[in-house]
């Protein structure tokens, strides 16, 4: 947590320190974290809740991997892409309620939106 946050030739810099990723002073020694956050619960591991906040009570909890990876910033960026599809042509906005999110479902259903429309307007 302290090296990926406060050391740039860390690899993983870049995606904490060098996004203002800070941990919280207090926490800057372990035994202050640890009387804060527990003991790590086995198969869980340290997630911010808010992932563009800092390492700080209030915004961390212990999670799994699933958890984790519905809580990225790669995730949220997806589903903004899977719930609003571009105008097609004067058409207005489509917004699809959520759902889980896979590499091929975003094709499928922006297809199915494109040929739902192709067909209502032919209708009409």
């Amino acid at each position: 947590m302290l090296v990926r946050c406060y050391c740039p030739v860390a690899p993983s810099f870049r995606l904490y320190g060098g996004r203002g990723i800070k941990v919280c002073r207090r926490w800057h020694t372990f035994e202050n974290f640890k009387a804060e956050m527990g003991e790590r619960p086995a198969g869980l591991s340290l997630d911010r809740i808010l992932n563009d906040g800092n390492y700080e009570p209030g915004n961390c909890r212990w999670a799994n991997r699933s958890t984790q990876a519905n809580n990225s910033r790669h995730v949220k960026a997806s589903e903004k892409k899977r719930h609003t599809f571009a105008p097609l042509g004067k058409r207005p906005i489509i917004t699809l309620p959520a759902g889980p999110i896979t590499s091929i479902s975003i094709r499928r259903e922006r297809e199915a939106l494109i040929k739902t429309n192709s067909l209502a307007q032919g209708a009409g």
